[in-house]
This record gives structure tokens, C-alpha cells and sequence, in this order.
């Protein structure tokens, strides 16, 4: 859910960089994003599948000449379902996020910091007894902070920029005991995830005209990964007994993939415009996961 939260912010950055705003001038802006998608079994990690929605609304103002700072706030929802129906939770999350892009000539610099808070309810874990679901739910905290430089090169009306960045997040999550099925519930220590990840890609943009309205076509093609091995600690025990907790190791990120995508902007009356975007990140031996945009933004 982090990964489409940012994905908004990093387009709304694309588009900063591209624009020819004049200083002083203050955008707002809201986006819809929608995710869906499937991880494969990774040891210990079992198969499953997610659908996400992410909602985020902000302003950002030219501040000088080459400057730009904004501000937005987010809030989505996760649904998450293990293969063979062997459980499912949902996470919602509100986050903050602040962000700022330099430009000198033809160079572009995206900073970005981001820290929320976060609900994990409805976790339900099949048991050996008849199938049985015991029932969970805790919450915790995530931060993140990002940098991702770019080099802008003028092709008439178009515009190819390379790019790479670096990203890191972390979040924690409190301990919690399962419930709904006696002497079977499990109760669970505090955990925390850690992930760093690298990305390097190439964004194109071309302008024209749509009638008598301006419109910017925007595709992006870029391989991320993680840097490093990451792995957390997942200890628990049986709940309400004495027998010793057990600890399982799981590796942390979320891995390589080859993102490929695309977004038309179409600029209405005044300051107005709208964007439609769409993304695949394709994975070796895990199905396509899928991301839909929807943003509105507006100018004073």
C-alpha cells in the first residue's frame, strides 16, 4: 500500500518537473489509486493476493526560482487472502507526507519523507481444528524517506528523462493474541520490517494538442530491487500455557520487478487538469500485478 502511496507522490513529482509554473503559484491536487496483484510462496512466506485503494490529497507551491515544496496526506485500505484459503487481514493506513524537487538546467532532484500510522484487523488464521479461524488485530507505525535524481533532455516537443533512486521504509507492528478458538490461539510479539530498495528507469513526456486543449502523454519503463538482504524475526506462542515461543525468520522487501506504464494529462480551462495513468509490475514466477491513477489537480 506504501508503494502506491508513493507511486502518486513520484507522479505528481514527474509532473512538477516537466512544468514551467510561474513562482509564487500554489496547486492542490487529489488521486485515486487502485492496486491489485499476487506474491508467490517465498519460504516461509505463504502465497497470496491483495487489492488496495490509496487516496491522497495535498498542495505544493514554486517557492524560488528552481524550488518546489509540497505537502499531502494520505489515507487507504489492503485486503489481503492467503492461497488455499488458509487466512486473510486488512490494513488501513493514514499517512503524511512531505516533499520537495530542485531543478537546475536540465537536472531534477525528488526528496520525500513520509510517516503514518496504521490498523491491521480481521486477521484470520485457519486452524488444524476443522478449519476453524482464530481472530486477530493490532496496529503500529511506518516511516519512510526517498531521493531520486533525474537528467531532462529536450526533444522538441518531448522530453526523455533517466532516472534512479533510492528509497527506504520501515514499519512496526505491535504484539497481539489471537482469539475465537481456545487452546489453539496464538499469541504473537512485536515485529518490525525493514526495506531498502533501488530503482533505475527512463520517463518520456511529449505535449500537444487534443482539439483546443493541451494534453501530455507520460510513459515509464524502470527495474527495481532490493539492496542488501533484510530479514525480521515473527515470534509467537500458543496463548494462555506455558510452552516456549517459537521464532520464524522471514526475509523483508518486496523484491524485483519491471515496471512498465503510462498516464495522459488533460489540461481544462484555466488551471485545471486531469490525469489517467496505468502500470504493470512484472515479476519472474509471480503473476502481473496492476496499479490504476486517477488524479485531478487545480492552480491559484
Amino acid at each position: 500500500m506504501q508503494g502506491l502511496a508513493t507511486s502518486a507522490i513520484d507522479a505528481r513529482a514527474s509532473q512538477l518537473a516537466a512544468s514551467n509554473r510561474a513562482v509564487g503559484r500554489i496547486d492542490v491536487f487529489t488521486t485515486y489509486n487502485y492496486g491489485n496483484g499476487t506474491r508467490a510462496r517465498d519460504a516461509w512466506r505463504p502465497k497470496f493476493k491483495y487489492t488496495a485503494q490509496v487516496i491522497t490529497a495535498g498542495a505544493d507551491a514554486h517557492v524560488s526560482d528552481g524550488f518546489l515544496a509540497g505537502a499531502a496526506f494520505n489515507v487507504g485500505r489492503l485486503s489481503a487472502d492467503v492461497s488455499a484459503a488458509r487466512g486473510d487481514f486488512t490494513v488501513e493506513d493514514g499517512a503524511g507526507r512531505l516533499y520537495a524537487i530542485w531543478r537546475g538546467g536540465p537536472v531534477s532532484l525528488l526528496m520525500d519523507a513520509n510517516y503514518g500510522t496504521l490498523t491491521v484487523k480481521g486477521i484470520h488464521r485457519a486452524t488444524a481444528f476443522g478449519g476453524f479461524r482464530t481472530n486477530g488485530k493490532t496496529g503500529g507505525e511506518h516511516w519512510g524517506a526517498g531521493i531520486k535524481a533525474a537528467w531532462g533532455l529536450e526533444l522538441g516537443t518531448a522530453t526523455l528523462r533517466p532516472w534512479f533512486g533510492l528509497r527506504t521504509e520501515r514499519v512496526t507492528l505491535d504484539g497481539y493474541t489471537e482469539k475465537d478458538v481456545p487452546a489453539l490461539s496464538m499469541q504473537f510479539e512485536e515485529q518490525e520490517a525493514a526495506s531498502t530498495s533501488g530503482a533505475i528507469g527512463v520517463d518520456f513526456a511529449k505535449n500537444w494538442k487534443l482539439g483546443s486543449r493541451s494534453a501530455r502523454l507520460e510513459l515509464r519503463g524502470a527495474w527495481h530491487d532490493e539492496i542488501g538482504s533484510s530479514t525480521r524475526d515473527v515470534a509467537g506462542k500458543l496463548a494462555d500455557n506455558f510452552t516456549r515461543t517459537t521464532t520464524a525468520t522471514l526475509e523483508d522487501g518486496d523484491g524485483s520487478g519491471l515496471e512498465l506504464g503510462g498516464a495522459v494529462t488533460l489540461f481544462f480551462h484555466k488551471n485545471w487538469s486531469a490525469s489517467l495513468g496505468y502500470a504493470a509490475d512484472i515479476r519472474s514466477g509471480e503473476k502481473l500485478a496492476n496499479r490504476a491513477t486517477l488524479s485531478l489537480q487545480t492552480g491559484f
